[in-house]
């Protein structure tokens, strides 16, 4: 709202206020009463929390799917790096029931979800219409009810359909069974992304994610088995993390089926506790995402130096994929055997960009 060219911001969730913001605008209606709204009246700045959110989501339409080229999204890198066909992404639920304190709330922290019926019938029309046969699920938490995860899956297998996922986002690694990768497999499932974050279990307990770290290896080799190609995220430089506990993530990475692994280093961002938190120890607050994982810029909410903290994320990169078995189980595992030279430049761009200049 500092932008003088900007009336209205819809804060999170926004169909039902962009709806009721667009009622009041043709009537010439007061908006001051709008659910989650930010709004500039007589060069004020006014907000209205977000208190109200979509509780049955089979409730809304399907995007309009005809206003859009699909076959354009083909230009741009996915998120999974997996497939050469037409794709789409797919929200199946909103919201995280989970606590941890670096993420945000922006579908608040009430899981909601759609029916599998109802997923199942936008994923048929995408690919009977539009000739879909991709799809990234970007839920926050898409197996947190288990047994709708599973049950979507059945679905897709008894559609028939010849189709493809990935999960680029990140499934809740530790909440799931031998079961489900093997109906994700059934289904069409390529590619899971599993966020660890960190091996120290004093750390995990620290950011309240608290992943078992035993169940979330483990269900990486069940995938792995299936045939699921498998990426792992960390973050690196969490508050009060010592070298040891740095290692120790990295060293849990290496020693994992995990196909493919992102080390990020922590950025607080505004509206999160860590952003509360490294105000606290004095340190920088993101609201501008040009600041990302991957950048030089960061704040360090460790006790080690910059050029130490960037020395072990370089250090976890080179074991991480100059291991020879994992080169070997990604040119073994990988789908799509005609994207493998793409994936091998992607690999040493990485590499020189985060190893030679991060």
């Amino acid at each position: 709202m500092d932008d003088k060219h900007i009336d209205y911001i819809v804060i999170g969730e926004g169909e039902l206020t962009a709806d009721d913001l667009s009622q009041a605008i043709r009537t010439h209606a007061s908006v001051d009463t709008i659910d989650g709204l930010a709004w500039r009246e007589s060069g004020s700045v006014h907000v209205n929390p977000r208190l109200r959110y979509i509780e049955n989501l089979d409730a809304m339409p399907y995007p309009a799917w005809d206003l859009i080229d699909i076959p354009s999204y083909r230009k741009f890198v996915r998120m999974s790096r997996c497939g050469l066909s037409n794709y789409m992404v797919l929200f199946t639920s909103r919201a995280c029931p989970y606590q941890c304190f670096y993420c945000h709330k922006i579908f608040g922290k009430g899981f909601r979800a759609r029916s599998p019926e109802n997923v199942l019938a936008e994923i048929q029309m995408l690919h009977d219409t539009y000739g879909v046969s991709e799809f990234e699920i970007v839920d926050d938490t898409f197996n947190c009810d288990l047994p709708r995860a599973k049950r979507i899956f059945d679905l897709i297998a008894e559609s028939g359909m010849k189709i493809h996922f990935a999960f680029p986002n990140g499934i809740r690694g530790d909440h799931a069974d031998e079961e489900f990768f093997a109906k994700a497999r059934r289904a069409g499932a390529v590619f899971m992304a599993f966020a660890v974050e960190t091996a120290s279990p004093r750390l995990q307990k620290m950011i309240r994610k608290d992943i078992k770290l035993e169940k979330i290896n483990r269900n990486i080799g069940l995938a792995r088995k299936e045939g699921i190609i498998c990426q792992g995220f960390f973050m690196l430089g969490l508050p009060s993390e010592t070298r040891e506990e740095l290692l120790t993530t990295i060293n849990f990475a290496v020693r994992s089926q995990l196909h493919a692994a992102q080390f990020f280093i922590v950025n607080p961002y505004e509206g999160t506790e860590l952003a509360k938190l490294a105000r606290k120890m004095g340190k920088p607050v993101f609201n501008n995402f040009d600041n990302n994982y991957l950048t030089a810029g960061f704040a360090n909410l460790t006790n080690l130096t910059d050029k130490e903290l960037n020395r072990i994320r370089r250090l976890g990169l080179i074991r991480f994929w100059l291991k020879p078995s994992r080169i070997w189980a990604i040119l073994c595992d990988y789908p799509f055997k005609s994207q493998l030279p793409y994936l091998g430049i992607a690999l040493i761009k990485r590499l020189l960009f985060n190893v030679y200049k991060g």
